[in-house]
């Protein structure tokens, strides 16, 4: 039991009960809760780390999200009135499809995006946004009036400029404009770069947004590096990267799938249960954590109780361990119906295997 205020702090810091949605499904169905939901939708529709889809319900040439009002409130603490609210505004805007099918033997209302409709209506407000960044509102020491994009430029130069002319002799502000140069370039916003260059290590900052760069499975790399300097977490090794080769014109068959890995003493493939473990721990990690550590990683042995799974490199194998290896194996002994262990591994180790 938590008894002192320190020690809640210290469970607010580390736990992942966290809803993760983004800003833009708010305006998009303008409505708080109809953008929580319509970003629950959007989750589904993603596939899962092997690549595949997360939606398991085909019907009439389309694939579904069935979902029962216990479920909703599992996911994202939406009641039955609110989940029939949103869904009346997400219709009302034409982001998505309802019909009614059976599912698990009951009449369950199943959902799905209107993918036309609702690319044109993100479209619509992101260039909204875009306009809103190069727009100046009302001035507190003079008229009304707009800036456009140069003259924004201009003034985040500027501001930077007086920054690096009072700490011109130590190289600080020169570090800290590499960092401020880095992060505009990935797309973090202007009052966040400013906010992010002036306050972290330049090197960690550089470091995070070189690392988005090369790694080929970050999907939001604004969103990861904010959340990794929020958190003060340094950035992983550099990654090099993986230079062109030529196209080859005669390919080898594709390789034979390979064997199943047999849990002892179940039917299960190592490979599935890990995949249904992945789908727990996205539900826990926000998903910039969840793309960072474990994005990519797949089982690569059995052996004595012990699954053997491969990870990026040994900085994640060293996170992994700190912060998330009891709640892993809590989430793949749950799953198996017995006592596993998880032992994390690199590329090179499994090769050696």
């Amino acid at each position: 039991m938590i008894d002192e205020f320190s020690e809640f702090l210290l469970w607010e810091a580390t736990t992942r009960d966290t809803i993760d949605f983004k800003t833009i499904y708010v305006d998009m169905t303008g409505d708080l809760i109809a953008g929580l939901h319509l970003s629950q939708i959007v989750y589904w529709h993603l596939p899962n780390s092997g690549g595949a889809s997360k939606l398991r319900v085909y019907r009439d040439g389309h694939w579904w999200i069935a979902k029962s009002r216990a479920e909703w409130w599992d996911e994202i603490r939406l009641t039955p009135k609110q989940v029939r609210r949103s869904t009346r505004i997400l219709k009302e805007k034409e982001l998505v499809v309802t019909t009614v099918y059976k599912f698990n033997g009951a009449p369950t209302t199943h959902i799905r995006i209107h993918k036309e409709n609702f690319l044109a209506v993100w479209k619509s407000v992101v260039a909204q946004r875009a306009k809103s960044i190069c727009t100046k509102g009302p001035s507190s020491n003079g008229p009304k009036g707009k800036m456009q994009s140069a003259q924004r430029d201009k003034s985040l130069t500027e501001t930077t400029t007086e920054t690096t002319t009072e700490n011109d002799g130590d190289g600080v502000a020169s570090a800290n404009q590499e960092a401020l140069n880095a992060l505009l370039s990935i797309k973090v916003s202007p009052d966040q770069a400013m906010r992010w260059a002036a306050t972290c290590d330049p090197e960690q900052v550089i470091g995070w947004c070189e690392y988005t760069k090369v790694a080929d499975d970050i999907t939001n790399p604004p969103g990861l590096v904010v959340a990794m300097l929020r958190d003060g977490v340094p950035p992983p090794p550099r990654i090099e990267p993986v230079p062109e080769h030529e196209p080859v014109y005669d390919p080898l068959p594709p390789a034979e799938p390979p064997p199943p890995l047999i849990i002892p003493g179940t039917d299960l493939d190592a490979r599935d249960v890990w995949s249904r473990v992945l789908e727990e721990l996205r539900m826990q990690m926000t998903r910039a954590t969840f793309d960072t550590w474990l994005g990519g990683s797949k089982v690569v042995g059995v052996d004595d109780g012990v699954i053997t799974v491969q990870v990026r490199d040994e900085y994640a194998i060293d996170w992994l361990k700190a912060r998330w290896i009891k709640p892993i194996q809590r989430t793949l002994s749950g799953i198996v119906g017995q006592d596993l262990q998880v032992e994390f591994v690199t590329g090179d180790e499994a090769d050696e295997m």
